[in-house]
């Protein structure tokens, strides 16, 4: 067991990064998340062990990549709706640099801008939902009294993309995304490769609302060019 006081001492990194890479690293099956920390998930056998070791750092490389691509996108004084999932978490630490207004329904990308550069972080509603510490908008107790912006970016990350649109199998993040459906300028979905293709229960948007789309480099390029002969600008996180 290790816990984040410690972690943050040792790595000297902050406690919003700590608790955002536990998460990654929890979703992933390589620890367990507990009450102040994490500990280690075992495996012996150590031949097997090693090769998820290496596939599993590959994910959170490609992860990490597609994140900093998208904040790449993003300049001082934008205002930018950021939609929690598991690429989306990771863009926080390459924000930090940038002042930004943010809508946000999760709580990692809060934690990680709030109060950094005069950062104003804008929360939907009221009630944590899942891993990915989504907010899911209360509409009893929401009075819809948020400040008005206009948003020249929305990211979303997705588990399936394809000419039907991007798509989620969990309704309660689709629910989440749904909420967040505030207009903005442009529609950027951030996907892992293996997720191109696919179909999924919910559909979140439609394929001709997307202006671009961030992958990573493993992407096929057949499907690829599906996506751009549809009008979406791809971009390949390298």
């Amino acid at each position: 067991f290790s816990s984040v006081d410690t972690l943050c001492s040792e790595l000297n990194i902050s406690a919003a990064t700590i608790r955002r890479d536990i998460q990654a690293l929890s979703h992933l099956g390589l620890v367990k998340k507990i009450r102040g920390g994490a500990e280690a998930v075992y495996n012996f056998n150590h031949s097997f062990n090693a090769h998820t070791n290496k596939k599993i750092e590959k994910k959170i490389c490609n992860r990490k990549l597609i994140a900093k691509a998208a904040a790449a996108l993003c300049g001082n004084n934008d205002s930018i709706i950021i939609n929690g999932g598991k690429l989306t978490n990771f863009m926080g630490e390459y924000l930090v640099d940038k002042q930004l207004n943010v809508m946000t329904n999760s709580m990692l990308v809060a934690q990680t801008l709030w109060n950094i550069n005069n950062n104003q972080v804008v929360l939907p509603g009221s009630q944590v939902y899942g891993s990915n510490g989504i907010i899911i908008e209360d509409s009893q107790t929401n009075n819809d009294n948020s400040p008005k912006y206009y948003y020249s970016k929305k990211f979303v990350s997705t588990e399936a993309i394809s000419q039907k649109g991007v798509m989620e199998s969990d309704r309660f993040i689709a629910k989440a995304e749904y909420q967040l459906n505030t207009k903005a300028e442009k529609l950027i979905v951030m996907a892992e490769s293996s997720t191109l293709g696919l179909t999924s229960n919910f559909v979140c948007s439609r394929i001709d609302e997307v202006d671009i789309l961030i992958t990573d480099n493993g992407a096929n390029k057949d499907i690829l060019q599906e996506f751009t002969d549809l009008g979406v600008e791809v971009v390949t996180a390298i």
